[in-house]
């Protein structure tokens, strides 16, 4: 398999695959596919793996790629303004996804229900359910707008809004912690913060896209006095 990441702020993938090899994909993420791909639709691991997936923002049934003859090649595009990251995940590799992330990925690549700390998906504003996505394997995530990559040590801290936190390691701890009213009220901070522990890697995104439609809902929708 070969692939390229093409573009700047709205990227796709493009995919060349040899005789025999396969991936599945987010359902409505291929745009394009040449006459060597043969598209499939697949209940992968059985409908309780299913009904984990669909918990997490994907579909019970997964469309699978795969090529008939060397040369195969599939575009892929993502949902919202953002980057592609790539993975090349080793056997029982671990990665911790927000809702959605999922891309694409080779058939080795397990999808699975990772339910975070209660109180952290209550007060948060992302819920409890993520994504767990674990290897062999090669995968493709979404993220929205621009991406930093936080490595971080031992008992490490940051604090991020809850919403910009993308993805992360397994051993990265993941709270919530109250910002204070004081904060809130006149300092324009979160309700709410993540807090973040390592020692990992933290994948955090600059725009989430229901930040930018929070943004936009007062263009969107004219005031009522406007309306009359």
């Amino acid at each position: 398999m070969h692939y390229d990441v093409l573009g700047e702020v709205m990227q796709r993938l493009i995919i060349t695959l040899k005789k025999g090899e396969l991936i599945y994909a987010e359902p409505g993420s291929v745009y394009f596919a040449n006459e060597a791909i043969q598209p499939a639709t697949k209940l992968k691991g059985g409908i309780l793996e299913g009904a984990k997936r669909v918990m997490t923002g994907e579909s019970l049934f997964i469309p699978l790629y795969a090529s008939s003859s060397d040369g195969g090649e599939i575009h892929i595009k993502t949902k919202f303004i953002g980057k592609i990251l790539t993975f090349d995940l080793l056997p029982k590799q671990v990665l911790i996804c927000q809702k959605g992330a999922f891309l694409c990925g080779q058939e080795s690549v397990d999808i699975g229900l990772h339910i975070r700390h209660l109180t952290a998906g209550a007060f948060g504003g992302e819920g409890f359910i993520m994504q767990r996505i674990v290897g062999p394997g090669w995968v493709f995530l979404a993220i929205d707008g621009e991406v930093e990559e936080h490595n971080l040590s031992a008992s490490e801290t940051i604090r991020a809004e809850p919403g910009h936190v993308a993805f992360h390691e397994p051993s990265v701890h993941c709270g919530i912690e109250f910002a204070g009213f004081k904060n809130v009220f006149f300092g324009g901070f979160p309700l709410f913060w993540a807090t973040l522990v390592g020692p990992g890697k933290v994948w955090l995104q600059t725009m989430p896209a229901i930040g930018l439609a929070k943004s936009l809902r007062p263009l969107l929708i004219p005031a009522k006095n406007e309306e009359e």
